[in-house]
């Protein structure tokens, strides 16, 4: 490995898939198995990767790739941004969250911008988040007034929009 931090990231992103994939597609495993990593660091990092590796397992979000905004091409980024899927065909961007936290309000104003960067070109342009429990969308159900769609996973593992 080239430095500790690319190391870091394979680690943990071979892990995780590896973890996702031990689900077999049961929601119900996947926070079982989320409940014994630690609450903070790097179980708390597993559990975001993990889930994401869980979601592009789902039939809908398999083959999604991932969209990236750099500051250059749209004014007032804070930073670099990407979507964790992004479905080509309909444009939609999607945020997977494993958190009982709530979304940073960087991210919130960033992502605003990007919504309406991308609008302009097309219309029917949507950014999602997606929470791994009702809970956690819920906790974020504030996102919705911000122009964002905000989903869960039901205990059967079925997408579902917060209304």
């Amino acid at each position: 490995m080239a430095n500790p931090k690319t190391a870091y990231e394979t680690f943990t992103r071979t892990l995780s898939h590896l973890l996702a994939a031990k689900t077999g597609g049961d929601v119900k495993k996947l926070h079982e198995l989320a409940g014994k990593m630690s609450g903070r660091g790097a179980g708390a990092s597993l559990k975001g990767h993990m889930f994401e590796s869980f979601v592009r397992q789902m039939p809908e979000f398999s083959g999604s790739g991932r969209k990236y905004f750099h500051p250059s091409a749209v004014p007032g980024l804070t930073q670099p941004r990407n979507f964790d899927l992004f479905d080509d065909a309909t444009g939609a961007m999607w945020e997977v969250k494993y958190t009982t936290s709530k979304v940073p309000p960087k991210q919130i104003d960033d992502y605003a911008k990007i919504l309406a960067s991308e609008r302009k070109g097309n219309p029917g342009a949507a950014i999602n988040y997606l929470f791994a429990t009702k809970e956690m969308a819920e906790k974020n159900r504030h996102l919705i007034s911000r122009g964002f769609l905000v989903h869960y996973l039901d205990a059967a593992g079925k997408r579902v929009p917060l209304v």
